[in-house]
């Protein structure tokens, strides 16, 4: 049968070319491409003052900041002014205001900012475990309040991470990729910063969490690391905003930046801006002095921005990329393999970031992008392996160009594709990759934790599922489902991806939460029980009493407490009052409704009418109920007893 032959080019849609660098039109490539940056950064905070009486007065308020633009290897500042005026007091800008009548007050920092790509040039091999001296950078190696590197759980992931390793450079890239790798950026915790260990946990956070582990993991180890704060430029707003990063001591060499958020190890890009270096994680951006009465003022967080003023010097990128394709022609739904040799042109180690860009009609099983640290002069080898989707048009040839990407370099090259070529299994396609970089095991895992399964009515937890792909072939249309919310993922050979999800519940009770993940290759289950606990509260019912009753009679108060909610009351106090005297009786906690029955004696009683008072409380709460009893036809001998026992009661009072 004849046909008609089509000649199709795919689209590349990702990674084109570097563009030029403009005030409108900024990417993470951009701030590399340069020698020098000339940029104005602007940092500005608001002043809430509350007034809680109308005798309030403010006489003076002053604002105090330590995040302000510093002068470094990398960054030059050129000018700074602030409004309203500063002084600088003990690495400290400090605002004043004296008699202010407004309700929000704010301060502004302008600096104008010259600023270099932050790399290092490490020359020789720096010897793991570092020789320093621990005192003299003991700030920067104890565990903190959110860097908490003594935690068994860090230490034994350090430790685990730097198996067999002995070169320090190789130790912290190997630290900072896993961050990298393994902690889902995630804007929905809010903004307290999460210890250390509970990101190793729970695998969530923001640059603050990715930092604060980065930093944990490298002191665990006994190596000194700082806390970075800045502003940098951010690819998921396409805006400057506050980021925090790190700085980690390396001997003979001094302090050398890692980003674990952005996937830069041993360098920063251009967009990074220094404001404050600290050993703990930043909490507490500004700290507010006054004198007056009867107010109340609080500071907003700070808030960023920056733009590019101008350019110097187009920077070479230090990494020669030699790429090739094992297959040049091949069927639909065949594998293939792109392998790209990496050749370190300097005498120095260079940490690069190396990414593949296809067009849709091949599929990836492995990860697209990849880090890579080269020793000076050092070659390496990068692999990945590729698949044509097999639902092509039969009467085309498809031409498929393939860009791999560094920081300042792009290669292409291309293969073609046609029905009756031949078609390569995935295995012909393994043979040509080294074991070590194939995934160990087969199938799949699904692992989920939760942040807390005991909560409160309408409170919040963070749920963090792990998904692990160790097949030799990637997991497509996976559908992941959270209760009846699904999303369809995919997840590459030997990747590893957290999903997060937050469960909270509006009623009481064990409630059962079940995350299914399933696929044509998949299935899991995974049920987590919650526990939602609501406010306690308790409720006197069937109170049961004689109206009247005379001096011999004995009689019964009885009556229930009822329980009504689904967390147990505790420290419940009954408190039975009649007139000026009491009677109490305990229980630690009420798990079910209590019936109580509380026997008295009309010689217990006053003559005439009985005010009783029945009150319970518990947790802070209290439950209650009024009623009274008259005590009758008391003799004249009878009174006189209640008399004596009375006034007997009141002098013991007195004397006690």
């Amino acid at each position: 049968m004849k046909y008609t032959v089509m000649i199709i080019t795919a689209i590349l849609f990702l990674f084109i070319l570097p563009i030029s660098v403009t005030a409108a039109n900024q990417t993470k490539t951009d701030w590399l491409s340069y020698q020098q940056y000339k940029l104005k950064a602007t940092i500005q905070t608001n002043i809430n003052i509350a007034k809680t009486s109308t005798r309030a007065r403010l006489e003076m308020l002053e604002a105090r900041t330590s995040l302000f633009p510093q002068q470094t290897a990398s960054q030059s500042i050129l000018s700074i002014t602030t409004q309203p005026p500063v002084a600088e007091k003990n690495h400290e800008l400090a605002f004043k205001w004296y008699n202010p009548e407004e309700e929000t007050l704010h301060y502004r920092i302008d600096a104008i900012v010259q600023t270099t790509p932050a790399t290092a040039k490490i020359k020789t091999k720096v010897a793991f475990p570092p020789n320093i001296d621990r005192e003299k950078f003991s700030l920067y190696l104890e565990p903190t309040e959110l860097i908490d590197s003594n935690n068994p759980l860090i230490k034994e992931k350090a430790i685990e991470l730097a198996s067999d390793k002995n070169d320090l450079f190789d130790v912290v890239f190997t630290l900072a990729n896993w961050v990298y790798q393994h902690v889902n950026y995630n804007e929905l915790l809010g903004k307290e910063v999460k210890k250390a260990s509970w990101v190793l946990t729970y695998k969530q956070g923001t640059c603050d969490e990715f930092t604060a582990l980065f930093v944990a993991l490298c002191r665990a180890l006994g190596i000194p690391a700082k806390y970075i704060s800045g502003i940098a430029y951010s690819n998921i707003i396409s805006s400057f905003e506050m980021h925090a990063w790190a700085s980690v001591y390396f001997p003979n060499y001094g302090w050398i930046p890692f980003d674990p958020t952005y996937g830069q190890f041993g360098y920063v890009d251009a967009s990074h801006i220094v404001l404050k270096e600290s050993y703990d994680a930043e909490t507490k951006a500004v700290k507010l002095v006054w004198r007056g009465s009867d107010i109340e003022i609080t500071a907003s967080q700070p808030s960023a921005n920056a733009y590019l003023l101008d350019t110097s010097g187009k920077r070479t990128s230090p990494i020669e990329i030699t790429p090739s394709i094992l297959f040049k022609r091949t069927g639909f739904g065949s594998y293939n393999l792109v392998k790209a040799t990496i050749t370190n042109k300097n005498n120095f180690y260079v940490s690069e970031e190396i990414s593949l860009a296809k067009p849709n009609e091949i599929e990836l099983l492995d990860a697209q992008i990849k880090h890579i640290l080269l020793k000076p002069n050092e070659e390496k080898q990068i692999f990945w392996r590729i698949k044509v989707k097999p639902d092509l048009e039969r009467n085309a040839i498809y031409t498929f160009p393939l860009i791999i990407k560094s920081n300042l370099l792009s290669k292409q090259l291309e293969f073609k594709s046609a029905y009756k070529e031949t078609i390569y299994s995935l295995s012909t396609i393994n043979q040509h990759v080294p074991e070590q970089l194939l995934p160990k095991e087969e199938g799949a895992t699904l692992q989920c934790i939760a942040e807390k399964q005991t909560l409160a009515v309408g409170e919040s937890s963070l749920i963090s599922c792990t998904l692990k792909n160790n097949n030799q072939f990637p997991i497509e249309q996976l559908q992941l489902c959270f209760d009846k919310d699904c999303k369809t993922v995919s997840i590459q050979s030997g990747e590893e991806k957290v999903f997060p999800f937050i469960f909270s519940s509006e009623t009481a009770g064990e409630k059962d939460l079940t995350i299914t993940a399933s696929s044509e290759f998949f299935s899991k289950k995974i049920i987590l029980t919650f526990t939602i606990l609501d406010e306690p509260k308790i409720e006197i019912t069937d109170l049961s009493y004689p109206e009247k009753v005379e001096y011999n009679t004995k009689f019964t108060i009885s009556f229930t407490i009822k329980k009504l909610s689904y967390r147990n009351p505790s420290n419940v106090k009954i408190i039975l009052k009649q007139n000026k005297y009491k009677k109490e009786w305990s229980l630690q906690k009420l798990e079910t409704d209590k019936q109580m029955r509380i026997s008295l004696s009309g010689s217990d009683l006053d003559p005439g009418t009985n005010q009783m008072s029945l009150t319970i409380l518990y947790n802070g709460k209290q439950a209650g109920a009024q009623f009274t009893i008259s005590l009758e036809k008391v003799t004249f001998f009878q009174r006189a007893i209640l008399f004596l026992k009375k006034l007997t009661k009141a002098l013991s009072s007195i004397f006690r």
